[in-house]
Protein backbone atom coordinates (compact mmCIF):
# COMPACT_ATOMS: atom_id res chain seq x y z
CA UNK A 1 0.00 0.00 0.00
CA UNK A 2 1.46 3.28 -1.20
CA UNK A 3 2.31 5.88 1.62
CA UNK A 4 0.35 9.55 2.59
CA UNK A 5 -0.02 12.29 0.29
CA UNK A 6 3.15 14.50 0.15
CA UNK A 7 2.94 17.06 2.62
CA UNK A 8 5.42 20.34 3.08
CA UNK A 9 5.24 22.94 5.53
CA UNK A 10 5.27 26.85 4.59
CA UNK A 11 4.51 29.94 6.95
CA UNK A 12 2.31 32.25 5.58
CA UNK A 13 -0.36 33.90 7.68
CA UNK A 14 0.68 31.25 10.25
CA UNK A 15 1.96 28.13 9.60
CA UNK A 16 0.24 25.88 7.09
CA UNK A 17 0.82 22.46 5.03
CA UNK A 18 0.60 21.81 1.38
CA UNK A 19 -0.46 18.43 1.07
CA UNK A 20 -1.05 17.16 -2.37
CA UNK A 21 -3.88 14.33 -3.43
CA UNK A 22 -5.60 13.87 -5.98
CA UNK A 23 -8.74 15.76 -4.70
CA UNK A 24 -6.07 18.67 -5.00
CA UNK A 25 -5.26 17.91 -8.66
CA UNK A 26 -9.36 17.97 -9.57
CA UNK A 27 -9.39 20.99 -7.80
CA UNK A 28 -6.78 22.28 -9.55
CA UNK A 29 -8.13 21.17 -13.36
CA UNK A 30 -11.79 22.61 -12.21
CA UNK A 31 -11.22 25.86 -11.48
CA UNK A 32 -8.28 26.43 -14.19
CA UNK A 33 -9.53 24.42 -16.85
CA UNK A 34 -5.74 23.25 -17.47
CA UNK A 35 -4.87 19.65 -16.70
CA UNK A 36 -2.64 18.78 -14.11
CA UNK A 37 0.06 17.38 -15.59
CA UNK A 38 0.87 20.91 -18.00
CA UNK A 39 2.13 22.12 -14.14
CA UNK A 40 5.07 22.00 -15.51
CA UNK A 41 5.05 23.83 -18.58
CA UNK A 42 4.66 26.85 -16.06
CA UNK A 43 1.96 28.88 -14.34
CA UNK A 44 -0.75 31.73 -14.42
CA UNK A 45 -0.66 33.90 -11.23
CA UNK A 46 -4.10 32.77 -11.16
CA UNK A 47 -3.31 29.47 -11.61
CA UNK A 48 -0.38 28.95 -8.91
CA UNK A 49 -3.37 30.69 -6.30
CA UNK A 50 -5.40 28.19 -7.57
CA UNK A 51 -2.70 25.20 -6.72
CA UNK A 52 -1.70 26.87 -3.55
CA UNK A 53 -5.41 26.78 -2.30
CA UNK A 54 -6.33 23.29 -4.00
CA UNK A 55 -2.99 21.82 -1.38
CA UNK A 56 -4.37 24.41 1.97
CA UNK A 57 -8.04 23.65 2.23
CA UNK A 58 -7.61 19.93 3.82
CA UNK A 59 -6.55 22.54 6.75
CA UNK A 60 -9.29 24.61 6.63
CA UNK A 61 -12.14 23.94 4.28
CA UNK A 62 -13.19 27.54 3.93
CA UNK A 63 -10.41 28.79 2.56
CA UNK A 64 -11.13 30.76 -0.73
CA UNK A 65 -8.25 31.24 -3.39
CA UNK A 66 -8.72 35.12 -2.76
CA UNK A 67 -7.42 34.49 0.96
CA UNK A 68 -5.06 32.49 -0.34
CA UNK A 69 -3.95 35.36 -2.84
CA UNK A 70 -3.94 37.38 -0.09
CA UNK A 71 -1.38 35.26 1.83
CA UNK A 72 1.32 35.46 -0.97
CA UNK A 73 3.21 38.70 -1.60
CA UNK A 74 6.95 39.85 -3.43
CA UNK A 75 8.51 38.81 0.23
CA UNK A 76 7.47 35.37 0.39
CA UNK A 77 7.13 34.40 -3.46
CA UNK A 78 10.35 32.49 -3.89
CA UNK A 79 9.80 30.98 -0.48
CA UNK A 80 6.29 29.96 -1.76
CA UNK A 81 7.84 28.78 -5.28
CA UNK A 82 10.52 26.68 -3.19
CA UNK A 83 7.96 24.62 -1.26
CA UNK A 84 5.81 23.79 -4.28
CA UNK A 85 8.98 22.79 -5.79
CA UNK A 86 9.81 20.69 -2.70
CA UNK A 87 6.17 18.83 -2.71
CA UNK A 88 6.45 18.37 -6.32
CA UNK A 89 9.74 16.68 -6.14
CA UNK A 90 8.81 14.83 -3.92
CA UNK A 91 5.61 13.55 -5.41
CA UNK A 92 8.04 12.95 -8.43
CA UNK A 93 10.00 10.90 -6.18
CA UNK A 94 7.56 9.07 -4.67
CA UNK A 95 5.77 7.59 -8.01
CA UNK A 96 9.42 6.56 -8.54
CA UNK A 97 9.90 4.40 -6.04
CA UNK A 98 6.10 3.04 -6.38
CA UNK A 99 7.06 1.81 -9.74
CA UNK A 100 5.92 3.25 -13.00
CA UNK A 101 2.22 3.14 -14.35
CA UNK A 102 3.17 0.32 -16.98
CA UNK A 103 3.89 -2.16 -14.10
CA UNK A 104 0.14 -2.58 -13.57
CA UNK A 105 -0.90 -3.13 -17.24
CA UNK A 106 -3.82 -5.44 -17.84
CA UNK A 107 -2.23 -8.92 -18.62
CA UNK A 108 -4.12 -11.04 -21.24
Amino acid sequence: MGRAAPVVPIELDKPRNLKFTLNSMVLFEKHTGKRFNQVENGLSMEELRILLWACLIHEDPDLTPEQVGDMIHAGNLERVAEALHTMMSELRAKGNKEGSPTKNRHRG
